[in-house]
């Protein structure tokens, strides 16, 4: 970092100049391949206050608690830090990981690395920048003490899309957002003037619906947000689901905006749920140490695996023995799901025997639904799950 400068008005001589401090700021922030930052005011973020409290009282929410937990906290910046000025707003792209046809199963671009942590590391070495200059910093990302969104839309880091994400030119939606919160007076940025147009690709790409109306997301059907919720997984979007494990990248795939420059990356091996059935619960929770995980229970985990492993089109060596021990899993979510995917591949003997001993009505329940859709069928060869890709 350069030296101290000459102080700015109003700014004790001690202190680093605001401007060089924010070109200092923006050449270590390219090195560390950053974009931005782009500086907004500390004001209220009242758009995006009014946009949570519509998606409560609409229901659109679901369960989501994050940013909607306490809308007047999360939207009102002052709150992060006393006596903050300015926030600068940052974004770190990724790129776009694809999915072999014959893979079984899928992970979102933003979960196949830890992104946030890199950023995370990236803003604490520019926080001590700032701080090391006079001034007061707090890093903030991917946390319900403020909406990121709002601080990159307001600055003009980037703009918001029919998808509810932000997008830049260089990264359309495949980017991370975080944010400085700094006592130190930068001069404001704008917010961008672009936007999507007449484009709807986001919207015609969503396998549920869930984005129907441009610029609000109906979490309820989101199989993004789902497969993170606890608890069990609406049956109606099960087979929709298809090969997801975490996270649905359909929205951000179809968007046009950066896709000629951000790079495509292919897994080196395909993800295989029967793989993954196998481990025991710590092995998991070390392997996806980086994801959202309800209360770190991995049952949660086992519960998307065996979804995908039931819109199996045919049951993978090791499957029955996989699902046979999940059906007696402590956890109801887990057998009731484990019931689901047995009866996805038709294995009749296994859920009548499970269903002369399973103590929860709930799990029954499931036992029995996929008893008589099986029983419907007359035989197993006449189920289609869908096939894997």
């Amino acid at each position: 970092m350069t030296g101290r400068g000459r102080a700015a008005a109003g700014v004790p001589s001690d202190y680093l100049d605001p401007t060089q401090l924010l070109i200092d700021l923006r050449r270590r922030s390219v090195e560390l391949g950053l974009i931005g930052p782009r500086v907004a005011s500390t004001d209220r973020f009242e758009f995006e206050f009014s946009e949570i409290e519509a998606a409560l009282s609409e229901g659109r929410s679901s369960t989501m608690a994050f940013t909607f937990r306490n809308p007047p906290r999360s939207t009102d910046p002052s709150s992060a830090l006393d006596g903050a000025k300015s926030i600068l707003s940052f974004g770190l792209g990724y790129p776009q990981w694809s999915t072999a046809e014959t893979a079984k199963g899928s992970i979102a671009s933003y979960a196949v690395r830890d992104y946030y942590q890199q950023l995370r590391d990236s803003l604490s070495e520019l926080c001590a920048m700032i701080v090391d200059s006079g001034y007061r910093a707090l890093s903030v990302l991917d946390q319900n003490v403020t909406v990121d969104k709002g601080a990159a839309r307001r600055s003009g880091l980037g703009w918001m899309g029919k998808n509810t994400l932000i997008l830049t030119n260089k990264t359309g939606p495949y980017l991370v957002l975080g944010e400085i919160f700094t006592d130190c007076i930068f001069v404001r940025d704008q917010p961008s003037p672009k936007g999507c147009g007449n484009c709807q690709r986001c919207q015609v790409a969503c396998p549920t619906g869930a984005l129907n109306q441009a610029y609000k997301l109906d979490a309820r059907i989101c199989l993004s947000w789902l497969l993170q919720k606890a608890g069990s997984f609406p049956i109606e979007l099960r087979e929709t689901l298809g090969l997801r494990f975490y996270g649905c990248d359909d929205c951000l795939v179809s968007c046009p905006v950066g896709a000629k420059s951000r790079p495509i990356y292919s897994f080196e091996e395909p993800f295989d749920p029967v793989f993954w059935l196998e481990h025991d619960d710590a092995a998991l929770m070390s392997a996806f140490s980086a994801l959202y995980i309800p209360k770190r229970d991995p049952s949660h985990l086992r519960r998307n695996l065996l979804l995908i492993l039931g819109n199996h089109a045919t049951c993978p060596s090791g499957a029955d023995a996989a699902i046979e021990r999940h059906l007696t899993h402590p956890d109801p979510v887990v057998r009731g799901t484990a019931a689901w995917t047995a009866g996805r591949h038709g294995l009749l003997n296994l859920l009548n025997r499970c269903h002369v001993s399973e103590s929860s009505h709930e799990v029954r329940g499931e036992i029995e639904s996929a008893l008589a859709k099986l029983y419907a069928a007359g035989r197993r060869d006449q189920f289609e799950p869908i096939s894997p890709g």
